[in-house]
């Protein structure tokens, strides 16, 4: 009886009505976080993981993104999270549009018309306007669970996902502001925060450990050729499509191949200089860096609006 009751009699009204005027079951529940909504969940599939969006109160951003982490751990269980709407022309913007690429939700804005920040935009699509959105929902690594992101001035939120063939882990500075419970809104408590660093590793990625995390922690060390990633990350969707080994008078050459969608600079860890690179089976320049066992190769875009895929040979 009472609230419970009349907070199930309008969930199921609501999705009623969904059901009947928007029949790809596009509603995204909000302010929905007590038991008594959340526990009614059964036709709509995605909740809103925060608070709003505010984006006239500068210290409420790093908050934001703290809460839609921390609480996707749970609503990530029962519901697709959204992280809400941002601006694209905002002092915050690019710390929000990661973390919605990270996110595995919805990514979407709602800049005035006419002003929106179409460089940052174009880093969370592909040419052809098609999104890259996660396969999970994204949440803060094991060693981020029991720490204060916010207010303990040491510690960095680790937010980790995966996609059809890798992982991905995305690192916040969100230190120096916070809700305040006495005052009632979102403070700036230090304006100056320390430079923070942490270890990020293939492990944070819980889908990639092994049964034993030091065995896998020790596998990923010892990879030469397996941890690709991208200056332009969001741009990004590969996989390895082939590994071959070839032998010939000169020795033993290997190709590794690998289809991206999309343009930027790509990077790869590995053990040793490549003799060639190609993309799309056209020679490339390359740079490579010893000390770091870097490989970057700039990939050019293709055709606006075309989804082909960019083929990369290295050979080593």
């Amino acid at each position: 009886g009472g609230g419970p009751a009349l907070a199930a009699l309008w969930h199921a009204r609501l999705e009623a009505s969904v059901k009947q005027h928007f029949p790809g079951n596009h509603v995204i529940n909000c302010m929905c976080h007590s038991t008594e909504n959340i526990y009614r969940f059964e036709s709509s599939a995605v909740a809103r993981a925060s608070d709003d969006f505010y984006p006239r109160d500068l210290a409420s951003s790093s908050p934001h993104i703290s809460s839609c982490a921390y609480n996707s751990l749970f609503m990530g269980a029962l519901v697709q999270p959204d992280w809400d709407m941002f601006h694209s022309r905002h002092p915050a913007a690019e710390l929000h549009g990661i973390a919605r690429a990270v996110s595995g939700g919805p990514v979407y804005v709602s800049d005035k018309p006419g002003q929106h920040d179409a460089a940052l935009l174009k880093r969370l699509v592909l040419p052809c306007g098609g999104l890259l959105r996660a396969l999970l929902p994204g949440r803060p690594t094991r060693d981020c669970i029991f720490t204060d992101p916010l207010r303990d001035s040491t510690s960095l939120l680790k937010v980790w996902n995966v996609n059809r063939c890798n992982g991905v882990v995305a690192v916040f500075h969100l230190q120096g502001s916070s809700w305040d419970r006495d005052q009632r809104k979102f403070v700036q408590h230090d304006v100056d925060p320390d430079q923070l660093s942490t270890e990020v590793s293939p492990c944070d990625v819980e889908s990639l450990w092994a049964e034993d995390p030091e065995q896998a922690r020790a596998d990923c060390c010892s990879s030469n050729f397996d941890q690709w990633c991208s200056q332009e990350f969001a741009l990004f969707r590969h996989t390895t499509k082939q590994l071959e080994v070839c032998g010939d008078g000169e020795g033993t050459r290997r190709l590794f191949e690998v289809c991206l969608r999309g343009a930027g600079r790509f990077i790869a860890l590995c053990g040793e200089e490549p003799r060639a690179c190609q993309v799309s089976g056209n020679d490339v320049p390359f740079t490579y860096d010893q000390k770091e066992s870097k490989l970057s190769i700039e990939v050019l875009p293709l055709d606006a609006d075309s989804e082909q895929l960019s083929e990369v040979t290295v050979e080593v």
